[in-house]
């Protein structure tokens, strides 16, 4: 039952950034990257609602999974910080894209 309730919110935050702040992402990068960022948690928060927690971390922690988790984790945590913290237009921008390529 949490894998859907997360999975459901998770889609929705995505399609919410997709649809209404990639087109103004120009004028509002933060908007879309903190709608997406949120979006990846709730998704990820699903697999670990699945499969449970050990389970899931020795999965994305794996040998060969352990580059992108790494990567993929401190461009949410970049995301977030920059579009929150410090409100930089190109950062959050930066942040945004690499984490759209690494998801």
């Amino acid at each position: 039952m949490y894998f859907g309730l997360f999975l459901a919110t998770g889609v929705f935050f995505i399609f919410i950034a997709f649809t209404m702040f990639l087109p103004v992402m120009v004028m509002m990068p933060q908007k879309f990257a903190i709608c997406f960022t949120l979006g990846c948690c709730f998704i990820i928060r699903s697999f670990f609602a699945l499969k449970g927690p050990k389970n899931q971390l020795a999965h994305m922690f794996s040998k060969e999974r352990l580059p992108f988790t790494v990567i993929f984790i401190g461009s949410m945590l970049g995301t977030l910080y920059v579009s929150m913290g410090l409100h930089s237009y190109i950062l959050s921008v930066f942040f945004s894209v690499l984490q759209v390529i690494f998801y």
